[in-house]
């Protein structure tokens, strides 16, 4: 069919999973979808060996749902299986073997309003819409590569992304690296040099990336004070001294943006920050203590036993970088942060993301009391 389809002037396919029983299966069986899912992946991949740009869509029918409740199944059950489906093509897309979800949805004909209830409950539960789109438009990236180093040929290429961690979950953040790097070991074409950088600017994907062995990891830290000041002395208009703004920031250009676009107000950004990391009053109470040592020195959060979900809670709110990497430059993407500055907020092993993030919890903390 490829051939015919490629013979007759077409460029592109894309290959939609059917239903179980359109290859032979059994509705409801879980075994059927995995294979109605590779079914439909070997389809576009014989399309793409003829020279086609293609993609596999998977997903299960809600057809599949009306079937079900005809057979006897209860609500919950049929809710329980799609779900099931819909993480299973959430997989595949996250690990570049398909390019979107197909089919979720209510059915086109008249089921009944049950059925159609049910299979807009399915839709929702699932988050198929949302997560298919932001699952979709990172893995796009990498599919336009593809197609762009089968077309250039022998070319130099740098992938860059930037905050794609955010659109698709940490918990996919070691797949979408895993395939950043299978896009240089198994590429679809010949290629000179490639390199691929993903940026982040949150700390749990660290922890994820970290326990596998398929990326080098370099922080960045904020600006360094020279290059600060050209920063700072870009900006028009009045402003604060220099050597107060760099107290606030600690060399971070966007709390400098933040200033800024605050009229210089410090106590504007300090309570927009405690709004937008909602740190809220019960959280705080709970670890007052534990936050009040590390106010002075974030190393107290170091080796004394600090709760675990505390420090997770600081890292996933971007309130703290915990574990801080060794100084060396080699080990660093621009300037290190120097060994320890406790006016900065800066630690041997633990650093407040600037002097700011620390004054939004010692503010917090003082509404406590």
């Amino acid at each position: 069919m490829a051939k015919r389809f490629k013979r007759a002037g077409g460029t592109g396919i894309i290959f939609v999973s059917l239903l179980t029983w359109s290859i032979g299966g059994v509705p409801g069986d879980r075994s059927w979808v995995e294979k109605l899912y590779e079914h439909t992946v070997k389809n576009s991949e014989a399309a793409r060996a003829q020279g086609l740009i293609s993609g596999a869509v998977v997903g299960v029918h809600p057809a599949e749902c009306v079937k079900l409740r005809e057979s006897g199944w209860g609500e919950d059950e049929v809710e329980d299986f799609m779900r099931w489906t819909a993480d299973l093509a959430a997989r595949y897309v996250a690990e570049g073997r398909a390019v979107g979800f197909g089919e979720y949805g209510r059915p086109h004909w008249d089921a009944g309003p049950d059925a159609a209830a049910l299979c807009d409950r399915v839709d929702a539960v699932s988050e198929v819409s949302g997560t298919a789109a932001q699952v979709r438009l990172a893995y796009l990236v990498i599919n336009i590569v593809k197609d762009l180093i089968r077309s250039w040929g022998r070319r130099k290429i740098a992938v860059l992304v930037d905050e794609a961690f955010q659109v698709i979950g940490i918990e996919r953040a070691g797949l979408y690296v895993k395939s950043l790097l299978n896009l240089i070991e198994y590429p679809p074409g010949d290629y000179e040099r490639i390199v691929a950088i993903a940026a982040t600017s949150e700390g749990l994907s660290r922890e994820e990336i970290g326990r596998h062995l398929w990326a080098h990891l370099a922080p960045m830290w904020n600006m360094p004070k020279e290059g600060f000041r050209q920063l700072y002395e870009k900006l028009p208009g009045h402003k604060p001294p220099f050597e107060e703004v760099w107290r606030l920031t600690g060399g971070n250009p966007r709390v400098l943006a933040e200033l800024y676009g605050s009229g210089w107000r410090t106590e504007d950004v300090v309570k927009r920050l405690i709004d937008s990391k909602y740190l809220a009053t019960d959280t705080i109470r709970k670890w007052r203590d534990w936050l009040t040592e590390a106010i002075e020195d974030p190393d107290r959060l170091w080796g004394r036993g600090a709760p675990e979900d505390l420090l997770r809670w600081l890292v996933e709110k971007n309130l703290v970088i915990y574990n801080m990497h060794h100084r060396e430059p080699q080990f660093w993407i621009d300037e290190p942060p120097p060994e320890r500055d406790p006016e900065l907020g800066i630690g041997r092993h633990v650093a407040w993301q600037t002097p700011l993030h620390r004054e939004a919890v010692r503010r917090a903390l003082e509404e406590v009391g």
